[in-house]
């Protein structure tokens, strides 16, 4: 009797572990899993020279944090800005290019809540796409 109890307790344990896994890929699936997480900015690098990446802030406000972070061409970096957001607003990106001219970029054209990612490539041009909320 006792064995046949340990069994259903793994089956139950495998199917709720099943299902939460299942709830997740459904919510990732669906754009809501990027709504729950807190923003993030990855930056691939595709020039052949080092970028620096100065600052993030946000659009309306004072609100911004010094990087300074260097990323090498080839490499992506990734990080998740410390910024207050109240209300209404848009994030932003600056960078010194491989011909030293400073670019501002918009990161995330709207959000409320600072939440989601936007994926930004530096090559010939700057390109951004924003899932942000």
């Amino acid at each position: 009797m006792r064995v046949k109890s340990i069994g259903i307790f793994i089956a139950v344990v495998v199917v709720i572990l099943a299902a939460g896994v299942g709830s997740v890929q459904l919510l990732k699936s669906a754009g809501i899993w990027n709504l729950m997480q807190p923003f993030t900015v990855t930056v691939k690098n595709e020039t052949d020279k080092d970028i620096v990446i100065i600052e993030a802030g946000l659009v309306q406000g004072e609100s911004k944090v010094a990087l300074n972070r260097t990323v090498r061409s080839g490499k992506t970096y990734k990080f998740k800005p410390d910024l207050n957001v109240q209300g209404e607003n848009g994030v932003y990106m600056t960078h010194t290019n491989a011909d030293g001219e400073t670019v501002q970029t918009s990161v995330c054209g709207y959000t409320e809540s600072l939440s989601g990612s936007a994926k930004v490539t530096v090559g010939d041009r700057v390109e951004v796409e924003q899932d942000c909320y």
